[in-house]
């Protein structure tokens, strides 16, 4: 398998970004109303990063080659692209033209876009027709340049995770790094630390940040030898400066209540659990307005939401069954309505490209019209859709590159 399509599987960015930005899929497409990037096959031979009409339409080429998508605005994109040997790493600013008007040598994996200016480990990015300046908002040292998260900009202020400080020595519980939750102002300087770890960025909502706070193990070279370090867990609200943090939601430790998507004043987390009365597992939706309120909790199908879109809540439901005496993967497209708890399968037997090892399942849903990549069973190519909220108009935005070839 190529360690391209491996390394764009293994990006995680991050889930609270604004509904009307570019949203990103697993680093392979980058979709807004007015149109997609995506970088693979559209004939199922070749390669390459391509611009089309938001309903597959009208694609034209930009670039040879694949590519990790990392952002979009109105008048640029920004990729990053490897040598042949996945040595050496390359960042480009590229034109809606295709030409590639600014070249930064490094390793970048997450980036988010704030009028026209991409934010980038520590890098602030301003393109102006095909101009391009690059300025740095604090010191950084190369090699940890993928460990800085950008995460939003708000108030004169870039908001970011950042993993520096625990690189060598620790983990947490349900994921790779560490995080402390920090911001820098915009004009440059010193960041201020905004929550130490483990903290895990909601979201920023009238003059207040939210986070969540997780327990996490300490280390020295040896994963079987950890100790655990207890913090206050919970869901946190604060001054966007960290100040008057305090919990407005208590998260047990033990129960992995994961708090990810804030909309329209109301945060949700999801908890997963073995319901012992019913010999069944349950899915339970937590909800918490921003002032602090606990909404009724709601059984839901999936532990995995994917997106929310005027009042309906995406869960992607990992599903199988077993198939003359093998497992098959079948995974599955929900939707579930909060205001009237109605629950809707919109895609189902869609492979197990929905649920990857080490990401969370992602899928786009704006404006009625819903973005998911899939997994040809037969071709092992990962293959674009859209669809209605309904789940009519379903259409092949592109195949992706047939690599049957190499698992004969």
């Amino acid at each position: 398998m190529k360690k391209s399509f491996i390394i764009a599987l293994c990006i995680m960015l991050a889930s609270c970004q604004s509904a009307l930005a570019w949203e990103n899929l697993y680093s392979q497409a980058i979709v807004d109303e007015d149109g997609i990037y995506y970088s693979g096959s559209l004939d199922e031979a070749t390669v390459g990063t391509f611009f089309m009409n938001a309903d597959g339409s009208g694609a034209r080429k930009l670039l040879d080659g694949e590519a990790l998508l990392l952002a979009a605005s109105d008048s640029a994109l920004l990729t990053m692209m490897y040598d042949e040997n996945y040595e050496n790493g390359e960042m480009n600013v590229i034109a809606r033209d295709g030409e590639v008007i600014a070249s930064i040598p490094g390793e970048y994996l997450s980036s988010i876009e704030d009028d026209d200016r991409f934010y980038v480990a520590n890098l602030e990015i301003s393109v102006d027709g095909g101009t391009v300046s690059i300025r740095e908002l604090f010191a950084l040292d190369a090699v940890d340049s993928y460990r800085i998260m950008p995460v939003e900009v708000e108030d004169g202020y870039l908001y970011f995770q950042d993993s520096r400080d625990y690189k060598d020595t620790t983990y947490e519980v349900s994921s790779f790094s560490v995080d402390t939750l920090k911001r820098v102002s915009l004009a440059g300087g010193e960041p201020e630390l905004i929550c130490d770890a483990d903290a895990r960025f909601i979201g920023i909502d009238d003059g207040h940040i939210y986070f969540q706070r997780m327990d996490y193990y300490v280390h020295e070279g040896d994963y079987e030898s950890s100790d655990i370090v207890h913090v206050e867990c919970g869901l946190y609200r604060a001054n966007t400066d960290g100040g008057d943090a305090r919990i407005i939601a208590d998260v047990d430790p033990e129960s992995y209540l994961t708090y990810t998507h804030m909309d329209d004043g109301v945060i949700y987390g999801l908890m997963s659990y073995f319901d012992a009365d019913t010999d069944e597992p349950r899915d339970i939706l937590k909800r918490v307005t921003t002032g602090g309120e606990a909404l009724a909790d709601i059984d839901v199908p999936s532990d995995t939401l994917a997106a929310i879109d005027d009042g309906e809540l995406y869960f992607i439901k990992y599903n199988y069954y077993e198939s003359n005496g093998e497992e098959v993967q079948s995974d599955e497209i929900v939707i579930f309505d909060e205001r009237t708890g109605e629950q809707t399968t919109l895609l189902t037997g869609r492979g197990y490209a929905l649920f990857f090892t080490e990401t969370q399942p992602q899928l786009v849903a704006e404006d009625g019209r819903v973005y998911f990549f899939d997994y040809s069973y037969t071709k092992n190519s990962m293959r674009l859709w859209s669809t209605t909220a309904d789940g009519s108009g379903e259409r092949l935005l592109a195949p992706g590159l047939d690599n049957s070839a190499l698992f004969d």
